[in-house]
């Protein structure tokens, strides 16, 4: 990737939820932890590589689940911010990939 952005979102509250124990990944039920990771890619779908494109999400999902990080990934190509014709992908937490 030549740019790219990435935003932390504070989750409110969660602390209140955990204590002062934040349990690790692998203690944690995913649907209380909520985590997920938009990323951005300003390209036309249909004038990618979508081969290649397809190839480096297998990789980030296999990287995924050996770091052991259960994180949905949304990966959204577009032209422009208001373009309603994206191509989205999720990364589900189990590795799999969905398109939309």
């Amino acid at each position: 990737m030549d740019e790219g952005t990435f935003k932390a979102l504070q989750i409110k509250d969660k602390g209140e939820i955990f204590g002062p124990n934040i349990p690790t990944y692998e203690e944690t039920n995913i649907s209380i932890l909520s985590t997920s990771i938009p990323i951005d890619i300003k390209a036309n779908w249909t004038q990618v590589d979508q081969k290649n494109e397809i190839q480096n999400m297998k990789k980030l999902s296999q990287f995924l689940q050996q770091a052991n990080f259960p994180v949905l990934m949304k990966v959204r190509y577009y032209q422009d911010e208001m373009n309603e014709r994206a191509k989205v992908f999720f990364i589900t937490e189990k590795g799999e990939i969905i398109e939309k």
